[in-house]
């Protein structure tokens, strides 16, 4: 899916930003060190001693990185600043003890020489403030990146939102939609039955109404997003009194639940379009609403021709609805569709119940 390739991707780009500022970070060690012995070493020749600095500083950024694999799992900055506490001199005394190594390769004797228990620690109490530098440089990108990548998400999700909202705006807006519903009134006016008409008008009314409301907000209770898909049906009963029935089955327990506003409008324009306006007879559109183990799941459900693949125009309606719940919930949420074992087409998802801090 989009969201788990540009997830990718991201990752892709923090290697690399993190390993940039990695090794910016100890080249610049490096050339301190460097400068720093050449002015009170007089004696020392530091071209001498470049390679096994320079061996060091490669260490120094391959444990930045393992660093940042660490640190990139905290989730608050209380528990990133613990694991820094507990990383520090982890890293430290791996660095002291590396660069232990790699002189010893290179100058065994001199090294040797200065080996001490005083001097390992020593060099892991500068080495400490290496990492303690470094790795809140690390923390802080982290956090940075982290706030970027949430305003993209926020960004991407308005904007799918508002569009999903203006498609189904557009859905009653449309003049064959608006010609279709009075053109019926019209009819039921012309045999008498002004009632009818009336009751139909109203719930064009209403129904336009709360889409327009409903455009305001991105979750609305599931009980009014159900209450609007009934008036819908109750206006295409109307075009379609002989052919259409309708079942909609939701818990009294689950009738607060919070879901994406419009969320099953493309769904029960699929059914009706696809489904009603299609079929040769009866066509049945169920709504069920299910307390299920791994969450909450809605189904759309309707007669159709099982030989009969899914329209163009169908597809856009549930590739829109995927797309909303995979931002909104990411991997919590599941999503379906296709014919079942009774010859219907059914569209199914499921939603994470609303934790306590929700309420």
């Amino acid at each position: 899916m989009q969201l788990g390739a540009n997830q990718a991707k991201a990752e892709r780009a923090d290697w690399r930003h993190v390993a940039v500022l990695a090794a910016g970070f100890w080249l610049l060690q490096l050339f301190s060190t460097t400068a720093q012995r050449a002015v009170f070493a007089a004696s020392e020749t530091p071209l001498l001693f470049i390679v096994p600095r320079s061996l060091a500083s490669l260490m120094g950024v391959l444990i930045t990185l393992a660093f940042w694999l660490v640190l990139r799992r905290a989730q608050s900055w209380r528990s990133m600043l613990l694991l820094i506490v507990a990383l520090v001199p982890v890293a430290a005394m791996l660095h002291a003890a590396g660069n232990f190594l790699l002189f010893d390769l290179f100058f065994r004797e001199e090294n040797r020489r200065g080996a001490t228990v005083e001097s390992y620690a020593m060099a892991c109490i500068g080495w400490a403030w290496a990492y303690a530098t470094v790795g809140s440089l690390v923390a802080a990108w982290i956090y940075l990146m982290r706030g970027r990548a949430e305003e993209r998400r926020n960004d991407l999700l308005h904007d799918l939102a508002r569009t999903a909202q203006l498609d189904a705006l557009r859905y009653q807006i449309r003049p064959h939609f608006l010609f279709n519903t009075l053109n019926a009134v019209a009819a039921l006016i012309h045999v008498g039955r002004s009632t009818d008409a009336e009751a139909m008008v109203e719930n064009l009314s209403d129904y336009m109404r709360t889409t327009l409301e409903f455009a305001q907000s991105e979750f609305v209770a599931l009980r009014d997003e159900v209450g609007l898909q009934k008036l819908y049906l109750d206006i295409e009963q109307t075009r379609f009194p002989d052919r259409l029935a309708t079942r909609i089955d939701v818990p009294d327990t689950l009738v607060s639940t919070p879901v994406p506003s419009l969320i099953l409008q493309p769904l029960v324009e699929n059914a009706i379009k696809h489904g009603v306006a299609r079929g040769r007879g009866l066509t049945r559109i169920d709504i069920l609403v299910e307390d299920q183990p791994t969450g909450v799941s809605l189904k759309v459900s309707n007669d159709a021709e099982a030989q009969e693949a899914p329209a163009s125009g169908h597809r856009i309606g549930l590739d829109n609805v995927r797309r909303r719940l995979e931002l909104l919930y990411g991997e919590q949420a599941s999503f379906a569709a296709g014919f079942n074992s009774m010859n219907r087409f059914e569209v199914s998802f499921t939603i994470p119940r609303p934790s306590a801090d929700d309420d």
